[in-house]
Parts: structure tokens; C-alpha cells; sequence
């Protein structure tokens, strides 16, 4: 008996699918892109076929709206495609797809992150691009500004939070503080709560450690992300802090966030459509 392909792969027919307004081919009306660091050409998903078939046989069961999978290169003058692949809007079907695509490429960077994007215009997108901005004049900055940031002083550092200093954990630090780049104001906030509240702990041990000395103020801060995801940004200033050392500005950003009053005015916004920058 031959073996019909998964719903979610294919586009629903008419039959299958409610009625909906039509879509340009240009236009992608739920679009999950990944971003490539090099070119994308057509047909690049081939590389990726044996990585997106093993996950989705490793969930069966994954629900949430169709999403197309979208390649689309950060290089300057190269743009992306449109797959015609389709998955369903599971977060974790979704990150585990992201990390095996990494490992399927030469290079494990590579896509170097993911967002779910609505009524994506293949066609503004390139216009974007190929429209140079006017150049704001370059306002005068002092040495202090621009040099490093000046080492802390183990003195000014509680015993109990010393072992921040280290190499190893400003390390882990720094790659944490990467992956909140994949936090964006579209964000489910479930896939939040699951990732960097609920397994903190286990995927980043150095920073549940650093939780656990803090308090709870990492996971108590990402709680209040999770639950706010059109917070501004300046949140994203603790795990900074953390990877360079600084735990004491940390937990000052943490207690900012928890405490902020702006928590209530970013409760229950719908999210609304938003585009690669």
C-alpha cells in the first residue's frame, strides 16, 4: 500500500482547506525563515531534505499552523527562496529542526537563527536591500567609549558569585547571550517558558547555576519575557553583564525587569506581522 506524504508538507487543497484569500508566489503568507550566513540559491533545500524528513518523523504528533520554510541570506548582495516545504508551528519540532539543519551543513553556525514571519515579501525584501540609506553624520566619540570594558574587580564581587569571573563561565555566557537573539516580539511564549525558564537549567548549566546563586532572578526575568514578548530590548542587557563578568549589574537589570512598570502595558498584546531587518 503505497504511503500518502504528511499533510504538512504539501500545500492543502482546495478541498482539504478552508477558503483564503490567493497569495503571489513572491508573498509568503506564513513564512519560517532561516538565516543563512552564505548565498542561498533555488533548490538549497536539497541539503537540508534528509534533516527536515528525520525530524518530522521524530514528531508525529506536532500540531500548530502550517509554516513554509523560507532560506534567506544575510549576505549583502544575495537573497533567499521560498522552499515549498511546510511544517507545522511546533516549537519544538521547530528547534530541533533548527538544530539539525546545523549539523547537516559544513558549517554548524550556519543557519545562524530563525524567525516566523507573516505576509513575507520576497520582493520588498530585495528592494530593502538594494536602496542605499543617506549616511548620518558620524558624531564625535571619546577613548572612554570606545574601549574595552574594564575588568572587574574580584574584590567588588560577593564570594558566592566570584565564580562569574571565569573564563569558562563568560563563555557560556556569551553563547547564551546569542541565543536570546532568537527571542523575538513574535515569539510563542510557551517556546519561551520551555526553553529558557523550564530547561535553563539543562541546556545551560553555567547560567542555572548563576540563577540559582542570583536567586532566581534569570529564570524570574525570563518568566516575565516570556509572559511580556514585546518588552523592550534594554532586557537583554542582563545576560551582557553576565558575559562580561558582572554579576552585580545583572542582577541590578534583572530586579529592573521583574519590577518594571511597563510588565503590565506588555501583557496580552497581540502580535502583530513584522519583517527581516
Amino acid at each position: 500500500m503505497a504511503i500518502s506524504a504528511p499533510k504538512f508538507l504539501i500545500n492543502p487543497t482546495e478541498a482539504e482547506a478552508p477558503a483564503r484569500k490567493s497569495y503571489p508566489k513572491h508573498l509568503i503568507e506564513k513564512a519560517l525563515v532561516f538565516e543563512m550566513l552564505g548565498t542561498v540559491m533555488p533548490g538549497d533545500e536539497r541539503f537540508y531534505k534528509s534533516a527536515i524528513d528525520f525530524v518530522i518523523s521524530q514528531h508525529p504528533e506536532a500540531t500548530g499552523e502550517s509554516l513554509q520554510i523560507v532560506l534567506w541570506s544575510r549576505s549583502k548582495n544575495a537573497f533567499g527562496w521560498p522552499t515549498g516545504i511546510f511544517v507545522p508551528n511546533d516549537p519544538d519540532l521547530i528547534l530541533d529542526l533548527f538544530r539539525q539543519m546545523r549539523i547537516a551543513t559544513k558549517d554548524s553556525n550556519d543557519p545562524a537563527a530563525w524567525k516566523i514571519l507573516y505576509d513575507f515579501n520576497i520582493f520588498e525584501e530585495i528592494k530593502k536591500r538594494t536602496i542605499k540609506p543617506k549616511r548620518k553624520p558620524r558624531l564625535p566619540v571619546s577613548k572612554k567609549e570606545t574601549s574595552r570594558p574594564q575588568t572587574i574587580d574580584p574584590a567588588t564581587v560577593p564570594e558566592h558569585l566570584q565564580f562569574m569571573l571565569s573564563s569558562d563561565f563568560k563563555d557560556q555566557a556569551e553563547k547564551f547571550q546569542q541565543r536570546l537573539d532568537c527571542i523575538m516580539m513574535s515569539s510563542d511564549p510557551a517556546w519561551i517558558n520551555e526553553y529558557f525558564v523550564n530547561r535553563l537549567s539543562a541546556d545551560w548549566p553555567e547560567i542555572g547555576r548563576a540563577d540559582e546563586a542570583m536567586g532566581g532572578l534569570i529564570s524570574r526575568t525570563m518568566s516575565v519575557i516570556a509572559a511580556n514578548p514585546r518588552f523592550p530590548n534594554w532586557w537583554r542587557s542582563y545576560a551582557i553583564a553576565l558575559m562580561r563578568g558582572n554579576p552585580l549589574a545583572a542582577m541590578d537589570t534583572c530586579k529592573s525587569v521583574i519590577s518594571s512598570p511597563e510588565v503590565k502595558d506588555f501583557t496580552n498584546i497581540e502580535t502583530v506581522p513584522h519583517t527581516v531587518s
